[in-house]
């Protein structure tokens, strides 16, 4: 939601991202023994890049980003 905020993606369109993508990482996790937290960033930066190219970049960068 930070992210979308900051590309000043609307509030709206930032929770429906955010759901879908959560349902999906959590159906993804569910099959999976052990996740890490670098597998779940990537696979959230894969999900969010179907909604937005901009926002899945600036979620993989978070933090680099000066």
């Amino acid at each position: 939601m930070l992210e979308a905020k900051v590309l000043g993606i609307s509030a709206g369109a930032g929770e429906k991202y955010a759901e879908k993508v959560a349902d999906k990482i959590a159906k993804w996790a569910e099959r999976r023994e052990e996740v890490t937290q670098a597998d779940i960033d990537a696979q959230i930066a894969k999900e969010v890049s179907r909604y937005s190219k901009d926002l899945a970049f600036v979620y993989k960068n978070r933090g680099k980003i000066i």
